[in-house]
């Protein structure tokens, strides 16, 4: 708790940007399921990064960070939005100084880690705080609580969810709604200059794959896919309904589907449910933490 607490501070500290002009806290809003609103977001210097930030709900879970996995640790991820020079562009050694140099943060990382600020202690601090963002009090949760009951409509989302004809739970896994992997879902087609999964692995046949996101708070985590570029739930169904790009590398999984007005509604339903009870669109919550389970 006393690391998250610094890590805290820093997460919403504009110190951590080159420029002084933007935190972690400004791609990763609470109030919006820790992501943002805009598909592209401008780093410090005023240029745009080009991928859409990810929802951190749940992150201290996973096994790999990014949408193509570059990172196996949630304290070395910290390192890549702070010197990626479309994000935060910030050299180590000036982060270093300029937090030293700064008579609240040396007290502060003297009464958490016993000595002057360092990336030991700002790593560790920042992934302490990111895994204390946990997302467990949904609907959904609450179902298999028992403390909750689906509506009829929601039952038929659920069974449809899980069904082999949509196979969205071979992607969607419960609880994190993630199976952790990386997939070509058909957002990605041939001369995409992101490259997705193929970026660490180097092979061609990862071309195209990204990260499945999580479905929690999906209500609140629009627009989606790696680059924002889509604005509505209506709108992922329509895409995965019609296989998206139809591209060579596209995941078997990604077989077409049709759905009839009245179990479109059905799936919606049920994907809401998935959205936590204290992850709401409320100012308020812009500097807090989400309840634990």
């Amino acid at each position: 708790p006393v690391r998250a607490g610094l890590g805290k501070e820093l997460f919403f500290e504009p110190k951590l940007s080159r420029q002084g002009n933007i935190s972690c806290g400004t791609c990763h809003q609470p109030d919006h399921a820790w992501t943002v609103e805009e598909a592209l977001v401008m780093g410090t210097e005023g240029t745009r990064f080009f991928r859409h930030p990810p929802s951190l709900l749940n992150v201290g879970f996973f096994i790999s960070w990014h949408w193509d996995g570059g990172t196996t640790s949630l304290e070395k991820q910290v390192l890549a939005p702070l010197e990626n020079p479309d994000e935060m562009n910030m050299r180590l050694d000036t982060l270093l100084l300029r937090l030293r140099r700064d008579t609240y943060y040396s007290q502060r990382f003297n009464e958490v880690f016993g000595k002057a600020p360092d990336m030991y202690g700002i790593t560790r601090a920042l992934g302490a705080y990111q895994r204390s963002l946990i997302s467990a009090q949904s609907k959904w949760d609450q179902v298999q609580r028992g403390l909750a009951e689906f509506s009829s409509t929601e039952l038929r989302g659920e069974e449809l969810f899980f069904s082999d004809s949509l196979a969205c739970s071979s992607c969607h896994t419960p609880p994190l709604f993630t199976d952790l992997d990386f997939h070509n879902t058909g957002i990605w087609s041939w001369g995409d200059f992101d490259p997705g999964r193929s970026r660490v692995t180097l092979d061609s046949l990862d071309r195209g794959k990204f990260k499945t996101p999580t479905l929690r708070n999906l209500a609140f985590t629009k627009p989606y896919f790696h680059n924002g570029e889509v604005e509505t739930l209506e709108e992922v169904l329509t895409h995965y309904a019609n296989k998206g790009n139809n591209n060579q590398l596209l995941d078997a999984d990604i077989k077409g589907f049709h759905l009839n007005a009245e179990d479109r509604d059905a799936l919606l339903s049920f994907l809401l449910t998935l959205t936590d009870s204290n992850t709401i669109r409320n100012p308020e919550l812009r500097n807090s933490t989400p309840i634990l389970p």
